[in-house]
């Protein structure tokens, strides 16, 4: 499986396989990533910096790397913007990383979307809350229209103005966010993680997963290997 390599290129796994994200590891991390967290240019010179020659030393479990970092950009992102942080985003950019080049940007990307998310409009604002709230049921436009106090038309293009993505592809990522996020801390079967998101067919929740994570649902276990769903 490739992922490490001397150049920090291209992560290869070395011949004896890769290391464990164990705890001590995991606080080492946390802690360099918070001696520059405060200032985005400080952490964006880490992570193109240490953080490169820290993972190749290290040479973490890959899955388990891109998680890390991946819950800890959804802290980042709540410190730096709050409630308008789009965490959502994370998941799949961190996540379907296949090279160090694209951990590393997607890495930047997400630090630098800190500086330009700003307050949603309070329809939008309770829009997005009872998205949330409510990813088991179906979300439609005319639906969280309606609870927002909007035209369908006009909370569509609000949308895509105060969020910088489409009504779908936030509903979307919102339910592969929460998808993760059940597949990596419970031991409910993926059929039942996909009726809790809203999404009650197998095949398609799994190919959806597939294409905004870049992972199989299964691929995220920490255990149950043999969960077919």
């Amino acid at each position: 499986m490739v992922f490490y390599d001397g150049e920090g290129r291209v992560f290869a796994t070395p011949v004896t396989g890769p290391a464990s994200f164990e705890e001590q590891s995991a606080n080492e991390l946390t802690a360099m990533l918070h001696k520059s967290q405060w200032k985005r240019e400080q952490l964006t010179a880490f992570i193109r910096g240490e953080f490169v020659q820290w993972a190749i030393n290290r040479r973490i479990v890959p899955e388990e790397l891109r998680t890390f970092i991946a819950d800890w950009l959804r802290g980042w992102h709540r410190e730096q913007a709050g409630q308008e942080a789009i965490g959502w985003r994370v998941s799949g950019q961190i996540l379907g990383a296949a090279t160090i080049n694209e951990l590393v940007e997607a890495i930047v990307y997400e630090i630098e979307l800190t500086g330009r998310i700003k307050k949603c409009r309070r329809e939008i604002t309770a829009a997005k809350a009872f998205i949330e709230a409510n990813l088991e049921k179906p979300l439609t436009l005319n639906a969280v229209s309606r609870e927002a106090g909007l035209s369908p038309h006009y909370l569509s293009r609000l949308f895509r103005e105060e969020t910088g993505v489409s009504f779908h592809d936030f509903v979307t990522g919102k339910r592969m966010e929460k998808a993760t996020d059940l597949l990596q801390h419970t031991s409910l079967r993926v059929y039942e993680i996909a009726h809790l998101v809203g999404i009650p067919s197998y095949r398609y929740f799994s190919a959806l997963f597939r294409e905004w994570t870049g992972a199989a649902p299964t691929g995220l276990r920490w255990a149950d290997q043999d969960d077919k769903g």
